[in-house]
């Protein structure tokens, strides 16, 4: 068996490397890159950076690009979002670049199927079911809504967004529009089911991407321009408040490998950001299991 010592050079800081490579690896590497339409650097470099990418290596992709914010920051823009209290809730996939199979297939295909009327807890619970039909935009994502209440976006890439206005998460404690500058009071069983339903959701989803999915970004903004106080309230007849928040704009991201987790711990940890914006301690976290830190589904399904 021959050896090649190979150079390649790493361009953005011109530095240049020698590897060794067996006789038969050199051939495969060059069969594939012709196969790809790339040269040899080019195929190394990407090999090398989805092992990074399956070893959680490289903290740069562990969080969301330019564009992946672009993304979520634009939802606002969708109908009146702009004018209210507005939570969205976005996860994209690791590695990138990825695609999902199939994302523009028409409505016999089992995602879309899945994408018009995802799993939920129980009927009429703060889930993702919008009754609507996914159209293609632009030839970049899927859309989905609920008339102006709700809104999802599935990307090519694999990048997912849901967001509702204050209609949707502060129902049956909603203060009314004329009293904008009053306190506004989010459900939190109706934010804490949504993230479980959220995440129940994307880990679906990630079964219809191209290349495996190791590792899951998720992104929570909420977008306050009127409102002067948010509050986190219990759904008690009493509404009590859990904690309190006083900014007009906050975001959190949240990192998961996906070794060894169940949607419950997902869950788990987005909803423990949450709190923690809200500014409240983990002994006082609802719907959850503390002694192993997972979500508590069961609390949203016995709820029917």
């Amino acid at each position: 068996m021959y050896t090649h010592v190979y150079t390649i050079a790493y361009m953005r800081k011109k530095q240049v490397i020698n590897i060794t490579l067996s006789d038969e690896l050199l051939k495969a590497v060059d069969k594939q890159a012709e196969i790809e339409m790339r040269n040899r650097s080019e195929l190394m470099r990407e090999a090398a950076r989805m092992y990074l990418f399956s070893k959680n290596a490289d903290s740069m992709h562990q969080n969301f690009s330019v564009d992946e914010s672009s993304r979520l920051s634009d939802i606002k823009n969708f109908s009146d979002f702009n004018e209210y209290t507005t939570l969205a809730i976005s996860c994209t996939y690791r590695p990138q670049p990825n695609k999902i199979n199939e994302i523009f297939a028409g409505h016999d295909s089992k995602l879309i199927r899945f994408i018009e009327d995802p799993k939920s807890f129980r009927h009429m619970g703060w889930d993702l079911k919008t009754l609507g039909r996914a159209k293609p935009v632009a030839g970049e994502y899927l859309q989905i809504t609920n008339g102006d209440r709700k809104i999802i976006r599935v990307f090519r890439d694999g990048q997912v967004i849901f967001s509702a206005s204050e209609d949707f998460f502060g129902y049956g404690m909603k203060t009314p529009g004329s009293e904008i500058n009053k306190v506004f009071k989010f459900n939190s069983m109706a934010v804490a089911e949504l993230i479980s339903n959220f995440v129940i959701f994307t880990l679906e989803i990630a079964k219809h991407l191209e290349i495996e999915v190791k590792a899951i970004l998720y992104k929570v903004q909420i977008y306050n321009p009127k409102r002067k106080t948010l509050e986190l309230a219990s759904i008690n007849m009493f509404r009590e408040k859990v904690g309190e928040l006083k900014m007009d704009f906050v975001d959190r991201e949240v990192f998961i490998s996906l070794e060894n987790m169940s949607a419950e711990k997902i869950a788990y940890l987005i909803w423990a950001e949450i709190n923690y914006l809200f500014g409240v301690s983990e002994d006082r976290f609802q719907y959850v299991d503390k002694s192993d830190q997972s979500m508590r589904f069961e609390e949203f399904i016995k709820k029917q």
